[in-house]
């Protein structure tokens, strides 16, 4: 019997060999992660997750890799957010970006003159484009350099929403709905492992 399994093993291991269509796909995320920062917590975001939060200034930190310039790799992240369920949902994996309303070509938003972004900004046809070359320039903190990747903290105090700024503790709404995009491989599409949507909700 031991023989019999031996030989089936081997078998099935030279025809994974001879077939590499044959063989299992594990699929690997294109960046270790993102977190939700708050009061000296960190959580960790998985897809479609939904947070109860304080109405405190809190953080997004991800890992990315840093822009760079010379070799036009130009890597960012870009964070969008809503206070409409639906445009979250409307933004899924697989899609050209040229397709999606928040992250077509064009809809990266300018910091401001501080060279950050001090509000956060609500609209449905932009996004944050967050990127790190080096501390002359940037426009999101670094809290650590990999060799691969880096990690950042994009800080969110105040809401910029139909042309009026509210704190975290005055946001007039109780839900806000976020998308992050890291293209990785820079191919302007949202493969596996790049997008992340996730929900916070307001406590009271």
């Amino acid at each position: 019997m031991y023989s019999y399994i031996r030989l089936i093993f081997v078998f099935g291991a030279l025809m994974t060999a001879a077939n590499p269509a044959c063989a299992l796909k594990v699929e690997k995320p294109n960046h270790p992660g993102i977190f939700i920062y708050q009061n000296g917590a960190e959580f960790q975001v998985k897809n479609d997750t939904v947070f109860q939060l304080p109405r405190n200034p809190f953080s997004i930190r991800y890992f990315s890799r840093m822009w760079n310039e010379k070799a036009k790799k130009f890597y960012t992240a870009q964070i969008a957010g809503f206070v409409n369920k639906s445009e979250m949902l409307a933004v899924r994996t697989g899609m050209k970006t040229d397709l999606i309303p928040c992250f077509s070509p064009g809809t990266g938003m300018a910091p401001d003159r501080s060279g950050f972004y001090t509000e956060f900004i609500i609209r449905s046809y932009a996004h944050h484009y967050l990127l790190y070359e080096n501390e002359q320039n940037r426009r999101v903190q670094l809290i650590s350099a990999g060799r691969d990747f880096s990690y950042f903290d994009f800080a969110i105090a105040s809401f910029y929403i139909d042309d009026m700024t509210y704190s975290v503790n005055d946001f007039p709404y109780p839900e806000l709905f976020l998308v992050v995009f890291i293209d990785d491989n820079l191919n302007n599409r949202t493969d596996a492992g790049e997008l992340t949507r996730f929900t916070i909700q307001f406590k009271a």
